[in-house]
């Protein structure tokens, strides 16, 4: 599993100093907290389970500190206002609530993590399996942007290897609910640029 710490925006003719980051599986917020030091304006994220959204929460809290400006919880979402920047957590299935955070007028980033950890089942919705990123494709390539966004799909090897699924830790994953490679290019299209580096799929 990687994070943002391993961004490589050198792999890709585009800078990292963009408006708008979206993480579509926030697990305990390691990436959001290296997210909200960088230069976006505007960051949301989003999981399907309450036990690591509220991880997140207070993560987020800590690293703040005295910076904090607002904390607004409104049921299970959460947004933190610090240093001009509005951060918004959101609890739910990334399919359902991705394209409401997504501003097509805004130079974007979106990290898809969105799939099962092996922590717990709860880690996902039953109607969208062990991987949503197809769901997630198809809300992105429908949406009428102004800027193509960058993509970042964090473990690659499982979409990209067979090694991978030949090893222990595979042990309790569906490979029929994960796209292939091959499955993620058709879903966006030929159009788009893709390379992969340091785990990361990148799609631009």
């Amino acid at each position: 599993m990687s994070n943002l710490t391993d961004y490589r925006p050198t792999c890709i003719p585009l800078s990292l100093i963009r408006h708008t980051f979206i993480d579509t599986g926030v697990a305990d917020g390691v990436t959001m907290c290296y997210a909200v030091k960088q230069p976006f304006r505007r960051l949301c994220g989003i999981d399907v389970c309450k036990r690591v959204l509220d991880t997140a929460v207070d993560r987020l809290w800590s690293l703040s500190g005295r910076e904090v400006e607002r904390l607004h919880i409104a049921g299970d979402d959460c947004r933190i206002e610090f240093d001009g920047k509005m951060v918004e957590l959101r609890l739910g299935s990334s399919p359902d609530l991705l394209r409401a955070m997504l501003n097509p007028e805004e130079s974007t980033t979106c990290w898809l993590d969105a799939h099962w950890q092996h922590a717990g089942d709860d880690e996902m919705a039953p109607q969208h399996g062990q991987c949503p990123l197809l769901y997630e494709l198809e809300v992105v390539r429908t949406m009428a942007w102004r800027e193509r966004p960058i993509l970042c799909i964090d473990d690659a090897a499982i979409f990209c290897t067979n090694w991978w699924w030949d090893q222990p830790w595979s042990q309790g994953f569906h490979r029929s609910e994960w796209p292939t490679f091959e499955q993620i290019v058709d879903a966006l299209g030929q159009e788009w640029n893709y390379t992969v580096s340091g785990g990361i799929i990148y799609c631009w």
